[in-house]
């Protein structure tokens, strides 16, 4: 059933329909005090990076880990590990620029380190020139 859920859901963008049925699955097993306790708020931050061209940076079938430029998904895991939180990277189906999501249990400072972080992974491995 858990491997079902990542068929449905998407954990970058979510969905409200499969968002819906997962909390009805969730509660037919969990009490809704239970379920609640499971939250933990994060802090989220979102940047972006005008990049020379972002076919150069080709992720995964859902956006969660880098497979070229060979090498990157590894310097943003290290950043991740350091930072205790998450940082994905993508490019932006509309516009020449990668786009830089992190979040910290660290609160603000812990987030934005990260993105800063990994803004420079995407400097440096796809020639980012400019923060928006």
């Amino acid at each position: 059933m858990l491997r079902g859920t990542m068929c449905l859901c998407n954990q970058l963008v979510g969905c409200a329909a499969s968002d819906i049925l997962m909390c009805l699955v969730v509660l037919d097993s969990v009490t809704v005090s239970e379920w609640g306790g499971m939250y933990r708020d994060v802090t989220t931050l979102t940047t972006k990076l005008v990049v020379g061209s972002k076919g150069v940076l080709v992720c995964n079938s859902n956006e969660t880990k880098v497979l070229e430029p060979e090498g990157m998904q590894e310097e943003l895991d290290v950043i991740m590990t350091e930072g205790k939180g998450r940082v994905f990277v993508r490019a932006s189906n509309t516009e020449d620029v990668v786009r830089v999501f992190a979040e910290c249990e660290g609160g603000r400072e812990g987030a934005e380190g990260m993105a800063r972080e990994a803004e420079e992974v995407v400097r440096k491995r796809c020639g980012g020139r400019s923060k928006l």
